[in-house]
């Protein structure tokens, strides 16, 4: 009889344990990740610029264009499968990204201040949408600096310069270049500084931006035809310059659409870039896995905004919203953690990044929403028809459009914009049932155009970005000669 007692009072033992192990695990998830990474993780961004997600492996492409991305998504990342930048176009997509603040907030929707006067000369605008940062708004960069990181960007693009912009601002190191194929450098830069990071054993915050698969599309050598053979010979016969001269003639709004050889050969160069755009980052994520950074940093790989192949507008993307356009590769890595690849279909967007990596340190976050919840095994996701609305704007505030749940409305004010973009003022879309937003529902649901309407025309005047009247900037001052090759290289770049 005592030794039943005994037994029982050991298995009465075992069971207490266990549960105040199960309530520790319980309420250390409810926490999150406060006290998961108490030791300061490092944080990694990794973006490529006009990235569709759609044509990455990772996503369903059924091309692989992107393999050290594939490996690396397939073993440690959270894959959001519907991000999204709420401006297509790349100082405002950054600038939300690293404040964690909507456009409609900050009115910077727009690259900036290029156009060209008959003689040739470039002149500097002062465009509606354009702005710096508000010193006001603290960035992720300036808040990880009161924390005693390290911080350094790398990248290529003109219109990230901080001479036009103050995004780096708070950065230690701020290197950003024009296109002038450069990628390699880039890599090594960061990698060097990832380095000394490393030897100096102080956490650090590194983003690096390459701007492939940016158009015009040119990748290199065997590239060029790697994903599509049948277009070989037509591209084999042209030379990089024509090929470029070719994109560029093509981009923006068509009336007439191209054939689907004219834009297959242009996919085909597009997924070149991303190929070789790919062989770099496998480059920082092999350093990082070869030196144990993935123990203790958060990696995010994000895109900046999409590319049109499609709706009669062609190798852009900044004045549509399409998904094509505003859709964005998103992938989210942890701390000592193989998630697996594993698919997070709620969506998020580039506002809730700043937040969501906020509440993985444990810090207050006063903007945006946080989607840290979602980044455990197997979390139950909300419902696609939840109440979250999430609002999108164009370059120049001609297009607006606002998603709630499976549908999406866009509203076009035909003034502001070209006639071939103005074609339909209002278009309703399910983005769940129709992804290339094919068919336009506004008359077969009026009810739901009405409602949704209401709602994007209530946020913009509570943003005070009124949809009426044609703004037309005016000149400011005439650019100095130094300016000029940097204006003419933002403006052969489509901005």
């Amino acid at each position: 009889m005592l030794q039943i007692k005994r037994k029982s009072l050991l298995f009465l033992g075992v069971f207490l344990i266990l549960c105040i192990f199960s309530i520790f695990l319980f309420f250390s998830n409810k926490g999150l990740f406060s006290a998961k990474f108490t030791n300061q993780p490092n944080i990694i961004f990794i973006s490529i610029d006009t990235l569709r997600p759609d044509h990455l492996m990772a996503y369903g492409y059924s091309k692989d264009t992107s393999p050290n991305i594939t490996a690396w998504a397939k073993e440690y990342a959270y894959i959001m499968q519907n991000a999204y930048t709420l401006t297509p176009i790349t100082y405002p997509s950054f600038t939300t990204l690293l404040t964690g603040v909507s456009p409609f907030d900050t009115h910077i929707y727009n690259n900036g201040k290029v156009e060209q006067e008959e003689d040739g000369k470039y002149v500097s605008y002062p465009n509606t949408g354009f702005a710096q940062i508000p010193t006001s708004i603290p960035t992720i960069t300036s808040l990880l600096k009161t924390k005693g990181y390290a911080t350094a960007a790398f990248g290529e693009n003109y219109v990230l310069q901080n001479k036009y912009t103050n995004i780096g601002k708070d950065f230690d190191t701020y290197e950003v270049f024009g296109e002038s194929n450069i990628t390699e450098g880039i890599t090594n830069k960061s990698l060097d500084w990832m380095q000394r990071a490393v030897e100096k054993n102080n956490p650090f915050f590194l983003w690096v931006h390459y701007i492939d698969p940016h158009e015009e599309f040119t990748p290199r050598g065997e590239n060029a035809c790697l994903f599509n053979f049948r277009y070989c010979q037509t591209i084999q016969a042209q030379s990089v310059p024509a090929l470029a001269k070719n994109a560029k003639d093509q981009e923006g709004c068509h009336f007439a659409p191209l054939s689907d050889d004219q834009i297959g050969v242009q996919e085909t160069l597009y997924d070149g870039e991303i190929y070789q755009t790919d062989n770099s980052v496998g480059r920082l994520l092999s350093f990082i896995k070869e030196n144990n950074l993935d123990k203790n940093s958060i990696i995010v790989l994000y895109s900046d905004h999409g590319e049109s192949f499609d709706h009669n507008y062609y190798f852009t993307h900044s004045e549509m919203l399409y998904e094509s356009s505003v859709r964005v590769m998103m992938m989210v890595s942890l701390p000592g953690t193989k998630a697996g690849g594993q698919k997070i279909v709620t969506p998020v967007t580039n506002a809730d990044v700043l937040p969501t990596l906020l509440e993985i340190l444990g810090w207050e976050s006063k903007s945006g929403s946080s989607f840290a919840k979602l980044l455990t095994p197997n979390q139950k996701e909300e419902s696609l028809s939840s109440e979250k609305s999430i609002f999108y704007l164009n370059e120049n505030a001609s297009k607006f459009a606002v998603r709630k749940g499976e549908y999406k409305y866009i509203y076009t004010i035909a003034e502001r914009t070209s006639e071939c973009l103005s074609q339909q003022t209002e278009e309703l879309y399910n983005v769940v049932a129709d992804p290339d937003e094919t068919e336009n529902l506004v008359t077969e649901m009026p009810s739901l155009t009405k409602t949704l309407k209401s709602l994007l025309l209530d946020h913009l005047e509570k943003t005070e970005i009124i949809p009426t009247g044609n703004p037309i900037p005016k000149v400011t001052r005439p650019a100095t000669q130094e300016d000029q090759e940097v204006l003419k290289t933002i403006r052969d770049l489509g901005y």
